[in-house]
């Protein structure tokens, strides 16, 4: 069921792209990263907090919809949940990026390509530098 204006939007992207990438029914990072890496439209089957070793790649289009679940990617260690390449496009509905850090690009993102937040919650992420120029993309 679409909720908002935002979660329209993600659902017209969604009908506009070929069906591929798939659902995530266990909530770790090797199944995250799995069916990223397919790219496409990409679901959650589950709820709870993946935890992430490294930055998930963006190399390609990636609509990930956590509508109507609790889903929260949070890494452990010093790095940022997602590089977005160039030629990646990322779109992200109802997630929550908390505890990306840093020192040489975004806390939470590092984009190069494309990202559209639609009803995410981007929480205590940290691009370290001193007034933020040492965490630019020169």
């Amino acid at each position: 069921m679409l909720r908002s204006p935002g979660a329209l939007m993600a659902g017209l992207l969604l009908a506009a792209m070929p069906l591929r990438g798939g659902t995530v029914s266990s909530c770790d990072e090797p199944s995250l990263v799995a069916v990223i890496q397919a790219g496409g439209a990409v679901t959650f089957g589950c709820d709870g907090e993946i935890t992430l070793t490294g930055a998930i790649q963006i190399t390609n289009t990636v609509i990930l919809d956590a509508t109507d679940r609790d889903i929260r990617l949070s890494p452990t260690n010093s790095t940022r949940v997602f590089e977005v390449a160039t030629n990646g496009s990322l779109t992200m509905t109802n997630l929550v990026l908390s505890g990306g850090r840093s020192g040489t690009g975004g806390g939470a993102i590092f984009n190069r390509g494309t990202v559209l937040l639609v009803s995410c919650l981007l929480t205590n992420n940290q691009a370290i530098g001193e007034d933020g120029v040492a965490g630019r993309d020169s």
